[in-house]
């Protein structure tokens, strides 16, 4: 039915763009757990999450919380203050 648009080198290159994002991604949020942002670290794994919506690993991290058992709560209304206009 559908023809493939493109070839096997872009598929490949594709997949290790799209895998260098989540890794980068889920390094980032993580080291913003550590350092006590967790308003920033959501906002980045929602919007990864958007462009790799198959994504488990950004998904579990999102319900879960991260390695610790941290559960992510919405940030308070000061520290979503703080933090406007640095994620439109």
């Amino acid at each position: 039915m559908f023809k493939k648009n493109f070839d096997e080198w872009s598929l490949n290159m594709r997949f290790k763009i799209l895998n260098q994002l989540e890794t980068k991604a889920v390094r980032f949020a993580k080291s913003c757990i550590e350092h006590g942002d967790k308003f920033t670290a959501k906002k980045i794994l929602q919007r990864a999450l958007k462009i790799i919506p198959d994504s488990e690993e950004i998904r579990k991290i999102l319900e879960n919380g991260n390695d610790a058992g941290q559960q992510f709560v919405l940030a308070s209304q000061d520290t979503q203050e703080s933090h406007q206009g640095v994620l439109p």
